[in-house]
């Protein structure tokens, strides 16, 4: 079923967002605003009328949601908008097995996970908020802002930010991802490294988890190597503090030796060493500044 409105999805967030506003056309900017203005309209009428539109606009109506991803409680609206650590250690013990990676991937599944939590009653009754509250007790007025947020909240914007949009953007697949990253890194690391202590780092800065992300899955795809990730993770959480900077430069030199050996063929601790040797040049801080850049 989830593969079902793959292509609907796309559709109908490229018709309410835009790559570039200033290249389009009056009517294709007045249109895209018209749908804004719909989305808008549905997430004020509360949980219900946004469940409908989003239904209607997926074309899943009347289709049965109960299989997915069971919400183990209602949330609040902090909550919902930004995870505390136990929460994410309580979503990914109530999942952990219920889904594949491939599927906890993409933007779709969250989006239509977010439909039936919402049906439930589960995310309380105030999309906005929920949603789409830049600061606690302060709503964001504008439409083009407004409807970001909703898509990324949801499940993620592909069509603007790409593959890392999940993993970044909505908050209940970070939580989800956020764990199952600790857990298999834990698993691989030899000394030094739980799965709290992995948790704890990729969960304390916001900035450094979302570097992690675009370093493994976006720029340095040799990074999905286990021990390479694991070792990039333990040297997160070697470091009270580090900057998203030293973490793609820790990221791309262990990268540079995955091209030139076997990561299978290096010690634990080479690995590690590797990552904390690395140092960020200023041309390479200028080179990810882009990169960090959020559309």
């Amino acid at each position: 079923m989830i593969e079902l409105p793959s292509t609907r999805f796309t559709k109908w967030q490229a018709g309410l967002v835009s790559r570039n506003r200033r290249l389009e056309s009056e009517a294709s900017a007045e249109s895209i605003n018209e749908r804004q203005r719909e989305l808008s309209d549905a997430m004020s009428g509360g949980s219900q009328t946004l469940v409908a539109y989003l239904r209607r606009e997926l074309a899943i109506e009347g289709a049965d949601l109960t299989g997915l991803l069971p919400l183990p409680r209602q949330l609040t609206t902090e909550e919902a908008f930004e995870p505390p650590i136990r929460l994410e250690q309580e979503l990914y013990e109530a999942w952990n097995g219920r889904t594949s990676a491939g599927y906890a991937s993409q933007p779709v599944f969250w989006t239509v996970c977010h439909i039936l939590w919402l049906e439930d009653g589960l995310l309380g009754n105030d999309p906005v908020a929920t949603f789409s509250t830049k600061t606690l007790g302060k709503r964001n007025s504008n439409l083009d802002n407004l409807t970001r947020d909703l898509l990324r909240h949801l499940g993620g914007l592909p069509y603007i930010r790409g593959n890392i949009t999940t993993f970044s953007d909505c908050p209940l697949a970070r939580a989800y991802w956020r764990r199952r990253v600790a857990v298999e890194a834990a698993a691989q690391a030899l000394s030094g490294l739980t799965v709290d202590s992995a948790h704890n780092a990729l969960h304390r800065s916001g900035q450094v988890w979302e570097t992690f992300i675009l370093v493994a899955i976006k720029r340095l795809t040799v990074l999905n190597h286990p021990k390479a990730r694991a070792a990039l993770v333990a040297h997160i959480a070697a470091k009270p503090k580090i900057t998203r900077e030293e973490v793609a430069e820790s990221g791309r030199r262990l990268a540079r030796h995955g091209l030139s050996y076997s990561l299978d063929m290096l010690s634990w601790d080479e690995l590690v060493g590797i990552a904390a040797d690395a140092r960020p040049t200023p041309s390479a801080r200028r080179s990810w500044a882009g990169a960090f850049r959020r559309k």
